[in-house]
């Protein structure tokens, strides 16, 4: 668990002097945005260098953090992480279990996961989505180092002081304990509908014996999302409708999640319809969803809030500050961007905020009709 420094003010029965702050006339504000800013393939590669010239640490996982600089909790976005894994030819890494969820990108090389004893093989541009508690590990199966970007939800269970780290390495008991048997209280489904207001009473048995919804890894191979892409009819009102698709976990539902927190996009595919003389850019809109792309292939350009930043492939990108005015556009007939997003938290907190133009009204997205693509 986070821990902090404790009180220092604590009194007797633990009172603390003091504990309001007049808000008394006060607006409800927004706090302002992070700023966009772009990783470069080249300090990218550099640092995946200086990661294969290390030696093995005690606990095998070569990895760094790629930190925003607005950042306190070495996040690169205010939910999310990004950190590069790199596992050499030959070792195996096995983690510890933990209650964040990830999504994570092959980048270099090929590996082999080990997600609660499934196997998933891995190469460049294959994704994989972790479960909450999975045991893991990963080896590096071919004869260059097994690279990952993998974006993880635990900067939120760190400011909620929830992430659980296991004690144990590896498949863990959580993952390795044998099944029991096990019989739901009949009370655990119970419902009384209140005789007015409109809501509800559970019983306590609701609470520590909820429906299991069982989750479990997924891949998706690049070369199949490739085809797919490709295979959409580009010939739409908007092109978005036909160049981006969704890495959806079916588990996640009506909130489009790769995980249950973290939404995996792809981009792109070959525009029949190219012409080449200008930028492709997609209209400017917000929403408080906030995005990221690391560039496959091709040339883009993203503008927010009137700052442009032109990047191409290995470049990781923050393209979408929640709530930031953001419009994204590609230069080539064939150009793929990989994007991570965090809507399916949003989604599922019913909190999903779209201005799709700048000059109508927000759309509260799930709660209220959508629109058309």
């Amino acid at each position: 668990m986070v821990t902090d420094v404790a009180l220092d003010s604590k009194k007797a029965n633990g009172l603390v002097e003091d504990p309001f702050v007049d808000a008394s006339g006060q607006p409800d504000s927004a706090p302002r945005f992070w700023d966009a800013f772009k990783v470069s393939k080249e300090q990218i590669d550099g640092e995946i260098d200086r990661l294969k010239s290390l030696p093995r640490p005690a606990n095998g996982r070569r990895r760094s953090y790629i930190v925003h600089p607005q950042s306190d909790r070495n996040s690169i976005t205010p939910g999310l992480r990004a950190t590069i894994e790199v596992v050499m030819p030959g070792e195996v890494v096995e983690t510890t279990a933990n209650n964040s969820s990830s999504v994570a990108i092959c980048i270099e090389g090929q590996g082999r996961a080990l997600i609660d004893g499934k196997a998933f093989d891995m190469t460049r541009h294959d994704t994989l989505s972790v479960p909450n508690m999975a045991s893991q590990s990963y080896a590096s199966t071919g004869d260059e180092a097994y690279v990952r970007l993998v974006f993880s939800d635990a900067p939120i269970l760190e400011y909620l002081r929830a992430l659980y780290v296991s004690d144990g390495v590896g498949t863990g008991a959580a993952a390795s304990a044998e099944p029991i048997e096990h019989k739901r209280d009949p009370m655990a489904d119970f419902i009384y509908p209140m005789p007015t207001g409109g809501g509800a009473l559970k019983t306590y048995h609701a609470f520590i014996d909820p429906e299991v919804v069982e989750q479990s890894a997924h891949l998706w191979k690049w070369e199949e999302v490739k085809t797919f892409l490709n295979d959409m009819d580009k010939n739409t009102k908007d092109l978005r409708a036909a160049i981006i698709t969704m890495y959806w976990n079916p588990k996640t539902g009506r909130t489009h999640g790769s995980t249950n927190t973290i939404t995996a996009w792809m981009s792109g595919g070959v525009d029949p319809n190219w012409t080449g003389k200008k930028w492709d850019m997609a209209r400017s809109h917000r929403h408080n969803v906030t995005a990221m792309n690391y560039a496959i292939a091709g040339n883009w350009k993203t503008i927010v809030e009137r700052e442009e930043i032109s990047w191409g492939p290995g470049d990781l990108v923050l393209t979408a500050p929640a709530w930031a005015a953001h419009s994204n556009g590609r230069f080539d007939r064939e150009a793929y961007t990989f994007a991570i997003q965090d809507n399916a938290l949003l989604a599922a907190m019913n909190s999903t905020i779209l201005q799709e133009y700048v000059n109508r009204p927000v759309i509260h997205l799930g709660a209220r009709p959508g629109f058309e693509a």
